[in-house]
């Protein structure tokens, strides 16, 4: 699992890293304007193919409401409504913002991604990869044509793209300031 809830638990994983070999790297990335940029059609599918998944492996209740889930996410993420100003306007793309679900559909959206294509074919190079909401850091121990494939990837995910800081000694990371000492951080 690499969503974090907060800098505590990226210490706790760093301290469970061990020895770092030598060619290692630190990474961060930064979803550009996540929110907005997620396509409702697209994480829709993918949240439905995931609760059917979930179902499948009998992993949900038994009588899990996954079509009145998937619909009612549909139902907000296509129908929001706001107001600026004096006029109001039908968002049409992105996540619904302000809307209670906004956060947790955006992650979970991203983070089928991640699970699915991401990780799989990423996870060797990684010594850590964390994730808090559209905040990325980690480890880096691949070759560079691999991590030139691994950007291209992340972008993979509808409409989100990623801004990355290119592997490095030191870097910040939510409110942390973490740096390579020779084998560990």
């Amino acid at each position: 699992r690499s969503y974090i809830r907060d800098s505590t638990e990226v210490l706790q994983r760093i301290k469970k890293v061990g020895d770092l070999p030598p060619n290692s790297k630190l990474f961060t990335a930064d979803a550009v304007s996540m929110y907005t940029n997620i396509d409702s059609d697209h994480a829709i599918k993918s949240i439905d193919s995931l609760l059917t998944e979930l179902v499948y492996k009998r992993a949900l209740p038994e009588k899990f409401p996954k079509t009145l889930v998937v619909d009612l996410l549909r139902l907000v993420m296509q129908n929001n409504v706001f107001e600026f100003g004096s006029s109001k306007w039908l968002q049409l793309t992105g996540t619904a913002m302000g809307t209670p679900v906004a956060c947790a559909y955006a992650t979970i959206a991203f983070g089928i991604h991640e699970n699915r294509q991401i990780l799989p074919k990423y996870q060797k190079y990684f010594k850590l990869f964390v994730r808090f909401i559209d905040d990325v850091f980690g480890v880096w121990t691949g070759p560079s044509d691999e991590w030139s494939n691994f950007k291209h990837d992340m972008d993979k995910c509808g409409l989100l793209r990623w801004e990355f800081l290119e592997p490095c000694d030191s870097v910040v990371f939510l409110d942390l300031s973490i740096t390579i000492n020779r084998d560990d951080m």
